[in-house]
């Protein structure tokens, strides 16, 4: 699949996909459904787990550059 002038580069690669450090559990889904469920807010996200909340934050922060004006 890889080819062996790569495969000490994707090595710890697919060696963090097998354990990944933030997850998404069904509880997480399930609190994060009650919550939609019950919040009067405006808001229309809500990011369940936390590896969507840290892609959530990632997301939110603004972007270097972006709306500099020409």
């Amino acid at each position: 699949m890889i080819p062996d002038a790569y495969a000490a580069f994707a090595q710890p690669i697919f060696a963090a996909f097998e354990k990944p450090a933030m997850i998404t559990t069904e509880a997480d889904v399930a609190e994060a459904v009650w919550r939609a469920a019950n919040d009067t807010s405006e808001r229309l996200q809500l990011p369940a787990g936390s590896d969507a909340v840290a892609l959530a934050q990632m997301n939110r922060k603004p972007r270097e550059g972006l709306l500099r004006a020409h």
